[in-house]
């Protein structure tokens, strides 16, 4: 006896093959482990952070946006920034020092974005 020519019993009238059963579950399968289509590679927002006089700024923090993903500058001042595709306005804050606002950063898919960031006191 085959196990696919056996019919799975739903209601009082209706049947349905195991065949029809196994095809729906591995397409199901492949839908939920395939990555979505839309996903793009994230881009790089990458910099530097130093004072009216030149000198870096270290634990500055640069974010994407007022909610966005953050980091924090090195002892170098510099920086690099793991984003989704889209354009941005970067904040740079530190205490001691005004926020700087850089605007209208386009980020695009797998490419490194240059900004640099003078901090005011």
């Amino acid at each position: 006896m085959k196990v696919s020519s056996i019919p799975m019993t739903f209601s009082k009238n209706r049947t349905l093959p195991n065949r029809v059963i196994l095809i729906a579950l591995s397409f199901l399968s492949l839908m939920l482990l395939a990555p979505p289509l839309s996903a793009q590679a994230p881009g790089t927002v990458r910099g530097i952070v130093v004072t009216e006089m030149g000198s870096p700024i270290a634990g500055a923090t640069i974010r994407a946006g007022e909610k966005g993903p953050a980091v924090l500058s090195d002892a170098g001042g510099l920086f690099n920034l793991k984003v989704p595709p889209a354009t941005y306005d970067i904040l740079v804050s530190k205490n001691g020092f005004k926020t700087e606002k850089i605007p209208g950063v386009k980020v695009e898919p797998g490419k490194i974005k240059d900004v640099s960031a003078l901090m005011r006191k």
